[in-house]
């Protein structure tokens, strides 16, 4: 896992070696957050 903290609009780009977008499900207290168009989350 790499996280790498961006400054102003950006935020926190979060990444996981060797997976993809599409394979990575994104949870917050049990609901998901990715977003199911692109597939990333916000």
């Amino acid at each position: 896992m790499y996280v790498k903290e961006s400054q102003g609009m950006m935020g926190t780009k979060i990444s996981l070696r060797g997976m993809t977008q599409s394979q990575v499900l994104v949870l917050m207290d049990g609901i998901p957050l990715n977003n199911g168009y692109s597939g990333g989350a916000n």
